[in-house]
């Protein structure tokens, strides 16, 4: 009901929070893999490249 009823108490903030719980777990994962294949010091990417 908070879903499809405009009217309802609070129904902008259960989306919200629906939504947030949904969206930001692929977030934090994206950025994540990034840091850790290619951060400049601490990368796989750039171990495997530019080994030093």
């Amino acid at each position: 009901m908070l879903f499809t009823n405009e009217e309802a108490k609070g129904s902008k903030t259960y989306r919200t929070l629906v939504f947030a719980a949904l969206a930001i777990p692929p977030t934090v994962a994206a950025f994540m893999y990034g840091y850790m294949l290619f951060a400049s010091n601490t990368g796989f990417i750039n171990a495997v490249f530019f080994r030093q």
